[in-house]
């Protein structure tokens, strides 16, 4: 299958920070990365785990070149590649923290739950011996986490001393919505309206005796006080904070070719994923996602959608452009019928729905949710790759209006 792909104006804002994200597990750290990726392009991103520092000797920069690094990554591994990036962190309860954790792995089956659960986490009943102690510790030290020789009380300082003086903002998880408040005032970035919650671990049934919450805690005794620090020093971040937001300078187009490798103006979408088709988002838990265009006020529009979706779902898809429902005809890209094709999806948009001076907001939803299966994840249910917008033809004299309809396909 041939695909046309043309270069349009965009009008997005790249981010030129450079942003290094330390993501201790189970902080909340997938909703921060989905904000974060937002503002950068994915060429300019860098996604891992501290394996990629397991080699005696890199020959290279892993982070060669990007702009926004998230990860799984020890300090102690990763800190020599990133003095000239802001650094960013969220730490949590210790005892919560590894609550979900061990839930994580059992309820979500984790591919490493035979290899690490013997180590890390919980037993059903009895002291918690084998619970992981001191994580966040190790993940912010300068110093080995893998040394036996280094005891964790140097470990405790050496996160202290991290958190004070090479990281540049520090978010408490159990403050969530203050503290991406706080990081996009420290950005310079606008708040957005709407922010996905990601990889939530559901353990609201679940009782533990008095005996297991006290273990944990003793075990780890270091954390819980590198929590204690790291909390006052958030709150001197909100007593201190001055807001900057900047003025975002919007160039006005009329012409859209936008994927999810760029920016993403929006909210309401998964992390992107690499398919064969593109660079693709799936709609979030909401059902709704949101993107916003700077499209000028004075023309009708053609707009071509690429979509993947339960074709079940279907009649209940909902397009919508500055909160107006509109009309859409869909046309399979399939051969083969799947539970799940890939559609072009046509809308026009009239001028009369546009505003001046303010930016387009695009809305695909599935509207009766009730119509999907409790036991089905968010994921697999409707998501994007592409958004072509042209000028509607008939904005256009003949001739043009030939050629953008044998030209911008999708």
């Amino acid at each position: 299958m041939h695909f046309l792909f043309l270069l349009f104006i965009t009008a997005f804002c790249f981010a030129e920070e450079k942003i290094f994200f330390s993501h201790i597990p189970k902080t909340g750290g997938l909703t921060i990365r989905s904000l974060l990726e937002n503002h950068y392009s994915q060429d300019d991103i860098s996604i891992g785990l501290s394996c990629l520092f397991n080699k005696k000797d890199p020959i290279i920069d892993p982070f060669s070149n990007k702009k926004l690094i998230c990860g799984h990554f020890f300090y102690s591994k990763a800190g020599p590649y990133t003095e000239d990036y802001r650094k960013i962190t969220f730490l949590r309860d210790p005892v919560e923290r590894i609550l979900s954790e061990h839930h994580y792995i059992f309820d979500r089956e984790h591919r490493d739950r035979s290899r690490i659960l013997k180590q890390h986490y919980l037993p059903l009943e009895g002291d918690p011996i084998d619970t992981a102690a001191n994580i966040a510790c190790k993940f912010l030290s300068r110093l080995d986490p893998s040394d036996p020789l280094v005891p964790i009380e140097q470990h405790l300082e050496s996160a202290k001393d991290v958190l004070m003086n090479d990281f540049d903002f520090i978010g408490i998880t159990e403050e969530m919505d203050e503290s991406i408040a706080l990081l996009c005032n420290f950005l310079g970035w606008e708040l957005p309206t709407e922010i996905a919650i990601h990889n939530v671990t559901d353990r609201k049934q679940t009782q533990y005796s008095q005996d297991v919450l006290e273990g944990i805690s003793k075990r780890n005794w270091a954390d819980i006080e590198l929590y204690q620090f790291a909390k006052k020093l958030f709150e001197v971040e909100k007593q201190n904070r001055v807001s900057y937001i900047k003025k975002e300078e919007i160039t006005w187009v009329n012409e859209i070719d936008y994927d999810f490798k760029q920016p993403l103006d929006g909210f309401g979408w998964c992390n992107r994923e690499n398919w064969p088709e593109g660079i693709f988002r799936w709609l979030c838990s909401s059902e709704k996602g949101h993107i916003e265009f700077p499209l000028i006020a004075r023309f009708d529009y053609h707009m071509q959608l690429r979509l993947l979706i339960k074709t079940s779902l279907l009649p209940i898809l909902s397009i919508s452009v500055n909160n107006i429902v509109l009309s859409h005809q869909v046309k399979s890209l399939d051969d083969l019928m799947n539970e799940y094709q890939w559609y072009v999806c046509h809308v026009h948009i009239p001028q009369e729905v546009l505003q001046e001076g303010k930016k387009t907001k695009l809305t695909i939803a599935i509207d009766d949710v009730d119509r999907i299966p409790v036991r089905d994840s968010y994921r697999g249910r409707c998501g994007l790759s592409r958004i072509l917008i042209n000028v509607h033809p008939k904005n256009l004299g003949r001739r043009n209006s030939r050629d953008i309809l044998k030209k911008k396909d999708i």
